[in-house]
């Protein structure tokens, strides 16, 4: 998960990154891209003011800074958890996020903590899956809900460094489907809407291919709409997890 904090900060031309157009642009369009998706977001998971929200993996806090100017949540009910304070937490902090730091696989919640779970680009990162989404479970009441955006080998640029794939084949959406059911929790229907929305699958005919990898473009689209989006709520344990203190 090291990588997440590196790749996320540079993105935006942070951390003394060298200014140049293509982080400009980027900058100028990320406003836009992330209210689109706290939109969605807030919408499939039910948000309120009053709501309890933990981002796993939140960056520079641009997600959960759109998130919570919809729904206008007080600043200790959204909860924004990275590897690193320096750069990543301290820049998240500056735009109204609680800051953790902390390890996705041993989060420092105590059980049935919070409303709802965001997090986006981030689960692709992480070795132990199955620890990541049991504790994603833990944390969360019964009934909450989690609105998880994770990068597909079916989409173009998959192949950066620090992306695992999970089966070795053209797509991981069955495997996470299979562990979040596994660990306890049901799939919406709503998912299925936003993987559809993909616009970039246009990319995929022969005339396009040659540019659908290209950077510019990765800045460009709805963060929640594409292949890996899976909007969650939390049932049943099948197997008994044990209480953490």
């Amino acid at each position: 998960m090291a990588e997440i904090v590196s790749e996320a900060f540079s993105y935006f031309g942070y951390g003394g990154v060298q200014e140049n157009p293509l982080i400009a642009l980027r900058r100028k369009i990320a406003p836009v891209r992330f209210e689109l998706a706290a939109k969605a977001i807030v919408k499939e998971t039910g948000l309120t003011p009053q709501s309890k929200v933990l981002e796993i993996g939140c960056g520079v806090g641009l997600l959960g800074k759109a998130i919570k100017d919809q729904i206008q949540t007080k600043e200790n009910h959204y909860y924004g958890l990275d590897l690193s304070f320096d750069p990543a937490l301290k820049e998240s902090q500056k735009r109204g996020l609680s800051p953790i730091e902390a390890s996705a696989t041993a989060l420092p919640f105590q059980n049935e903590s919070f409303d709802a779970v965001v997090s986006n680009d981030v689960f692709e990162h992480i070795d132990n899956a199955e620890q990541l989404v049991e504790e994603t479970y833990r944390v969360l009441r019964p009934g909450g809900r989690a609105f998880i955006a994770i990068a597909d080998p079916s989409e173009g640029r998959f192949g950066i460094p620090g992306h695992i794939n999970r089966t070795g084949t053209a797509s991981n959406i069955t495997y996470w489907e299979n562990l979040f059911a596994k660990i306890g929790f049901s799939i919406l229907p709503a998912s299925k809407k936003y993987r559809q929305r993909d616009w970039r699958r246009i990319f995929n005919l022969p005339v396009l291919r040659k540019i659908k990898d290209k950077p510019v473009l990765s800045c460009c689209f709805d963060i929640v709409s594409r292949p890996g989006v899976y909007i969650l709520e939390k049932g049943p344990k099948t197997s008994v997890l044990e209480a953490k203190e």
